[in-house]
């Protein structure tokens, strides 16, 4: 074992008479943590790139659970007149309820729901932190009551972060 020796002269003796089997010198020690700030720099900067790449696939899995839940409401909820999305007059808890997953409704890195609901038929621009859900009637406008007309199909829009592009989610049906 050898033993471990700090001295600015560059010599350690420990009464071996041999200066050899010493400790470290300061040199040696100043490059091992030199080499050591140097990987964990090179590691830290690796790990950076591939955080928004591992938030984007959270977006894509949390959309793509969303989407699922509002399948199984126009499935398992019919009204007068036959079956239908969720309109915007349920809200946003009541839309979060719907979608049962408080994961799901939560976007990387926020603390709270991220699913809003849009506010027209015109084409959505969300930040990486929203997702918006937009319910579509027969004629195209926003369905904003599915008693008086059916949400006959959705657009479920979200920004991915790497590229900064919108994806959009069209629901199964386009009635």
């Amino acid at each position: 074992m050898r033993n471990l020796c700090i001295d600015t002269a560059f010599t350690c003796n420990f009464g071996h008479g041999d200066k050899s089997s010493g400790g470290f010198t300061v040199a040696e020690l100043v490059i091992i943590i030199a080499v050591l700030g140097v990987l964990g720099s090179i590691s830290y900067s690796g790990l950076n790139s591939t955080l928004p790449s591992s938030r984007d696939s959270n977006r894509d899995l949390d959309t793509s659970t969303i989407a699922d839940k509002l399948e199984l409401y126009y499935e398992t909820t019919p009204v007068a007149g036959g079956s239908t999305y969720p309109a915007t007059s349920v809200g946003v808890s009541g839309l979060a309820t719907i979608v049962d997953s408080q994961d799901s409704t939560v976007a990387p890195g926020q603390e709270a729901n991220s699913l809003i609901l849009a506010t027209s038929n015109a084409t959505q621009s969300p930040t990486t932190s929203q997702y918006i859900y937009q319910p579509i009637t027969r004629a195209g406008g926003l369905c904003t009551n599915a008693t008086t007309a059916l949400c006959a199909r959705y657009v479920l829009y979200y920004r991915q972060e790497v590229t900064g592009n919108v994806n959009v989610i069209n629901s199964l049906r386009q009635q």
